[in-house]
């Protein structure tokens, strides 16, 4: 038995990366090592005497599923033929063991989950040809895909949920079924392939998803979408392995919150974003992950830029109504600290999309000065600096603008001033603002106001350069 197995682990490591002629001729000779291995397997089960033990059955059968799997995708390998019948039951076998996720007793010993899996795929393989489809085994077939996504293995639940749209073509039907499973589903990345077919419903049913979306953080075994703060909330908490599915849930949820037009999933991110103090992580992940969006799309997709911009906002609203709470007490303050840390993400994420090669979009541009304006008077030098070079990437398009909300940045956060890099990052943008719009500034008191105010802030430094600038502005103001 061994060397059979050996047989077809040879030839299906020769079919590997087979192409055309050598590709049949492969095929040719799987189909044949696989009917004389499984010829030897049948022999064991009927208790003639044959070589080898348990471990080498087990080598056997593994190998006997992923040649069928393998042949399940050979044009060559069709329905009533000796090869066909023989993999036909090999997968059908294989998947029907231990079939339902409540563990129900069986007469066979368990399937290895690696195998079985691979014999799920060789099943939806054969559902996606068509000879296999019409044939006589069709509907076997069928039942077995459908079965794949109540079975006891979550390997195997994952591979019937990623063929959900063969499994189930019509989307009503299909939506309905993973409503279903996706309430009663354990395994974290077995709902992750739920959320994915979900998700993927968005443009056929953006309603129902929007809600069945937004409904799962009631139901309690889904802590992620949950809309009271959770333990891993807290800045102080380590999400550990939850962290991969909370970025990737966050990720689909913004994407149904900005494309379904509908409000669940926008009122549960309004939730968390508008309470940054109490759902401080997954507030963080919102933000980040809403970087994508600031330039999205085409021009057709302003209301999109427009509401991811919204989002941002939210969380950078409530540092600043912290702020304020807290009056002379704010840098001691920990939900105004933890409020903070989020417009930090904000802001780094607006340096990091005005970074980005080429111009900056006019639209961009329009939409980053409210919030710049907005993260100004959350007082932490580090936004200040992100501020100030956003700012100076967009300063063309509203050069007076740029020069007083730098000025009210500075006011609200004078510790900038003895950063290592605030005052050559300033610098740089009075001089360009200063050549560029020297008759435009003289004529306007506010904008002269503005410009004294973000010199004199770095003036207590000593530095040279800002000295000497200081004075040319005294020259040039008279």
């Amino acid at each position: 038995m061994s060397r059979a197995a050996q047989s077809v682990r040879e030839d299906l490591s020769a079919l590997a990366g087979a192409t055309g002629q050598d590709q049949a001729e492969g095929a040719a000779r799987l189909r044949e090592s696989f009917l004389a291995l499984i010829s030897r397997i049948e022999q064991h089960d009927e208790g003639t005497p044959a070589p080898g033990n348990l471990s080498d059955y087990d080598d056997a059968t593994g190998q006997a599923v992923v040649a069928a799997a393998r042949l399940a995708e050979d044009q060559g390998t069709g329905p009533g033929s000796a090869a066909g019948t023989a993999l036909l039951n090999t997968l059908l076998g294989t998947v029907a063991v231990a079939v339902g996720r409540n563990g129900a007793d069986t007469e066979f010993r368990q399937a290895p989950e690696a195998p079985t899996a691979r014999a799920a795929e060789g099943v939806l393989a054969l559902l996606c040809r068509n000879d296999w489809a019409v044939s006589p085994s069709g509907a076997r077939i069928g039942a077995a895909a459908r079965g794949l996504l109540e079975h006891d293995q979550p390997a195997v639940r994952a591979v019937g949920v990623s063929g959900l749209h063969f499994i189930i073509p019509l989307s009503a039907a299909r939506y309905a079924r993973i409503t279903e499973l996706i309430q009663d589903e354990v395994a974290d990345f077995v709902r992750a392939r739920l959320l994915v077919q979900l998700a993927s419903l968005l443009p056929a049913m953006p309603a129902e998803v929007d809600r069945s979306l937004a409904n799962l953080g009631s139901m309690g075994t889904w802590p992620v979408l949950a809309t009271a703060p959770q333990d891993f909330d807290a800045p102080s908490a380590e999400p550990g392995e939850l962290s991969r599915e909370i970025d990737f849930v966050v990720q689909i949820l913004i994407r149904v919150a900005l494309f379904s037009g509908h409000g669940s999933c926008r009122r549960l991110l309004a939730t968390w974003l508008d309470d940054p103090a109490a759902f401080c992580y997954r507030t963080q992940r919102v933000c980040l992950h809403l970087r994508d969006w600031l330039t999205a799309g085409n021009a057709d997709s302003s209301r999109t830029r427009e509401d991811a911009f919204a989002f941002l906002a939210r969380p950078v609203a409530a540092a600043i109504r912290l702020r304020l709470a807290a009056g002379t007490a704010a840098e001691g303050d920990e939900a105004f600290g933890r409020a903070a840390r989020v417009a930090a993400i904000v802001s780094r994420n607006l340096k990091i999309t005005a970074d980005a090669p080429g111009d900056v979009p006019a639209e961009f541009a329009a939409l980053a000065f409210p919030l710049l304006e907005q993260l100004a008077e959350v007082g932490r030098p580090v936004i200040v600096h992100d501020i100030v070079r956003v700012l100076k990437r967009i300063a063309a398009w509203e050069p007076k603008r740029t020069i007083v909300t730098v000025a009210a940045a500075l006011a609200a956060a004078p510790g900038y001033a003895w950063e290592p890099d605030g005052a050559q990052a300033v610098l740089d943008l009075v001089d360009t603002t200063v050549a560029e719009h020297r008759d435009r500034i003289l004529a306007d008191p506010q904008w002269t106001s503005a410009l004294r105010q973000v010199m004199e802030g770095f003036v207590a430094q000593g530095i040279d350069a800002v000295i000497a600038k200081v004075h040319d502005l005294d020259v040039m103001f008279g």
